[in-house]
């Protein structure tokens, strides 16, 4: 499996609701990751949503039109759908 697969498949077992926090780090570290090019499903049963994710310690920190930080890892999600 790819590494861009790999951290899709990361993430969808995370789970977006359960993983969301109030604090929102934005570019705390450099550990992190940013999904792009991604149609995000909220669980809710809306319609999909063009977002980018950031991922910090393999918590979903951010979600929403995101910049990448500088030399933050950018995983590009191919338009591929995000879950919970």
């Amino acid at each position: 499996m790819s590494s861009p697969l790999k951290a899709l498949a990361l993430i969808a077992t995370i789970g977006l609701t359960a993983c969301v926090r109030d604090e929102m780090p934005g570019c705390a570290n450099d550990s992190g990751f940013l999904i792009t090019n991604i149609s995000l499903l909220d669980g809710s049963g809306s319609a999909p949503v063009s977002a980018r994710v950031r991922v910090n310690n393999g918590i979903i920190t951010e979600i929403g039109e995101l910049d990448a930080c500088e030399g933050e890892t950018i995983v590009n999600g191919d338009g591929k759908t995000l879950a919970p």
